[in-house]
This record gives structure tokens, sequence and C-alpha cells, in this order.
């Protein structure tokens, strides 16, 4: 029988008893009941943690490959950071009309491309700030797009009630990503310190 506020009781054992109880959300959240927000969280981690050693390594690739000057340095910076100002808010109406999958998949493949043209470039003895300088804009504007497609697509990986919990996963996730993403990147800048020097 319903009891005064109208809930029936739940069964011993049920995996489900503390919401049936409560009505809040269960007390324990298994990324194995949610394999597609594994993915979204694993793939995400990954994405950022280039993304921020690239941000680290590419200033640092100006200074000690092509011996930037302060003005240099500080244009570079500003193009990386421009396209956070100047696209977010279109970059959220976007994602708002359009599927989110292919968008965060679209943006990793463009700034992947864009970052392998520094390589590429080196090796045939054609990198220069003109490149960095197009590199950072197209990393920027992928990067800004990408974290408003992966931001609003957590709804629709997880029920409702479980949505406070994923969003804290995801944060823990992402800053251990961008803090490691920097020791990568600084490494990457070790690395090219000792060739130059040793050059």
């Amino acid at each position: 029988m319903p009891d005064s506020d109208g809930l029936i009781p739940a069964k011993s054992g049920s995996p489900d008893g503390d919401e049936a109880v409560t009505g809040g959300p269960p007390s324990s959240f298994s990324l194995r009941a949610h394999p597609s927000f594994a993915a979204y969280l694993t793939g995400e981690a990954a994405s950022l943690l280039g993304t921020s050693a690239h941000a680290v390594a590419l200033s640092a690739l100006a200074v000690l490959v092509l011996h930037a000057n302060p003005g240099q340095v500080a244009t570079l910076a500003v193009l990386s950071q421009a396209p956070a100002f100047v696209l977010a808010l279109p970059a959220g109406a976007y994602v708002d009309q359009h599927a989110k999958r292919p968008v965060l998949i679209g943006t990793d493949l463009i700034a992947a491309v864009a970052v392998a043209v520094i390589p590429l470039t080196a090796l045939g003895g054609l990198l220069s700030f003109p490149v960095l300088y197009v590199v950072a804009l197209i990393v920027g504007s992928a990067t800004v797009l990408h974290l408003a497609a992966a931001i609003s697509v957590v709804p629709e990986l997880v029920p409702g009630p479980l949505l406070h919990e994923a969003n804290s996963r995801v944060g823990g996730a992402f800053s251990l990503a961008d803090a490691m993403g920097a020791y990568a990147g600084a490494g990457v800048v070790a690395a090219l310190g000792r060739s130059a020097r040793s050059g």
C-alpha cells in the first residue's frame, strides 16, 4: 500500500532502491553502465591533453627554433586566444542546431591536420611565423567549436538524474588532462632547448 507521500517502498535489493524511495538519483554512477559517456570522457581528455601540450609548445617553438622577438611571441599568443572571444557565442549557437558528434570529430581532425603542418614545413625548411600564426588561428577556432559541442553533448549521453555526477567527472578528467598536457608541452620545450643548444 502507498505510504503518506504516495510512494511505494522499493523491494529489498532493488538496484534502483534509492531513487524509488527518495525520488533522487542512484547513490553510485558506473561508467560501465554508460559506455557512450565513458568513450566520450576518454576521447575528450585525450583531446584536451593534446591541446594543452600544443599551447605550451607553440610559443617555445617560435622562440627556440625561429628566435622570435617579444612582439612576435605576443602576436602568436593573441592569435591563439582571439577565437575564444570572437567565436564563443556563434559556436554555441551552431552546435545547438547541429549534431554534436560530427562537430567533435571534425574539429579534432582539423586541429590535428593544422598541427601536422608544423613538422612538415620544418622538415621542408619552410617553417615561418606566418605558418605558426595560421596554425594558431585554426587550432584556436577548432578548439572553441569543439568545447562548445563537448559541453552540450553530456545531457545526450547520460540520464538527467546522473548529470551532476557526470559533469563532476568531466571536470575532474579535464583538469587532469590539462595539467598533464602542460607537462607534456614542457617536455617538448625541454627537448627543443637541448636540440637548439647541441645544434
